[in-house]
């Protein structure tokens, strides 16, 4: 193609910056984009929908993630580069910052530079910078301390507690890094009052996770540039987490019986020994193994006679069902 203009006057203007590309190329790159984005990425995987952001026409904002990103590369033969643009690492604040630039480069290849130094060369088709940081939100962490013993050993547990699982999880004082190992409701005012000071060991677990994060941030803003998808996706998401579709509502399933602990079964045989009870024969009565094997809600009505004063007793139905003479709760 020639580089030069004519103008209305016929005048010839050489040098000129002209298309690196025609018109029709440039559609036809567009539509392989929308194809790619229809027939290979998935929604939740590939893209996310910002909630909330229709647009006049009734189409919504994508955002491009990682591996949507990946498959625009390999799609265009590029491959990201990632350079190390800024990084500060205190160890003793828990501050941690790190901004990468990821290259997008065409024909790449690896080659030994005059210091002996592998570089990864090839022509350069586009680029972006990306930077994660330990007081992001999603990343923030801070120490609390126990009230029992006032180290900042304070954890949150990931799971409802043994003895309660319709409780929230629970707040406990780690002892295998020195805590005293109790524990606090989720909703402990002397925990939740407390805040502000960062978690440097805390912060500190996370260099991996803000690395990685940076250069995620990077390659998604290069690909944007370099394939000219910034009409068909976005990056401007807090989180850069897909909005996935709601999960249709699950029917609430029937509620499982817990079986005692070990610290009421204990206090069974206790009392059995006080009313002069057998267990295997409470035990055949309830068509159970062994003890710790029995319902938690038929331990409770049991528990609640025996301390009573009571002494219930049962013999077989036919269908084979413990059933008590006196028409009370069969033990």
């Amino acid at each position: 193609m020639s580089q030069e203009i004519v103008t209305r006057d016929g005048e010839v203007i050489s040098g000129a910056l002209m298309p690196a590309i025609t018109i029709e190329q440039m559609v036809s790159r567009h539509k392989l984009i929308q194809q790619c984005a229809a027939q290979v990425m998935k929604e939740g995987a590939d893209f996310g929908v910002i909630p909330g952001t229709e647009r006049k026409d009734g189409t919504k904002n994508l955002v491009l993630l990682k591996p949507g990103a990946e498959k625009l590369c390999t799609l265009f033969g590029l491959t990201p580069d990632f350079q190390a643009d800024q990084n500060v690492a205190d160890f003793d604040k828990g501050l941690f910052f790190f901004s990468y630039r990821c290259v997008l480069l065409r024909g790449a290849a690896q080659v030994m530079n005059d210091a002996g130094k592998v570089v990864t060369i090839g022509q350069i088709v586009g680029m972006g910078i990306g930077s994660a940081n330990s007081r992001e939100k999603k990343y923030r962490r801070e120490a609390r301390s126990c009230p029992s013993c006032g180290g900042t050993f304070i954890k949150k547990s990931k799971f409802p507690p043994r003895d309660n699982p319709n409780l929230a999880p629970r707040w406990y004082c780690y002892g295998k890094i020195g805590g005293c190992g109790a524990e606090f409701e989720a909703d402990d005012p002397d925990i939740l009052n407390q805040g502000g000071q960062v978690d440097v060991n805390e912060a500190a677990e996370l260099v991996n996770t803000l690395q990685k994060m940076a250069q995620k941030r990077s390659m998604v803003a290069a690909v944007l540039v370099a394939t000219n998808a910034s009409d068909l996706f976005t990056q401007d998401f807090g989180e850069e987490e897909p909005a996935r579709q709601p999960a249709p509502a699950r029917q609430p399933e029937p509620e499982q019986e817990q079986v005692i602990s070990a610290k009421g079964c204990a206090n069974f045989r206790r009392l059995f020994v006080q009313h002069g009870l057998s267990e295997a024969k409470v035990c055949a009565a309830y068509e159970v193994a062994h003890l710790e094997d029995m319902g938690s809600r038929s331990a409770e009505a049991v528990y609640a006679i025996l301390k009573a004063g009571g002494r219930p007793e049962w013999k077989e139905a036919t269908d084979g069902e413990p059933v008590d003479d006196a028409g009370e709760i069969p033990f």
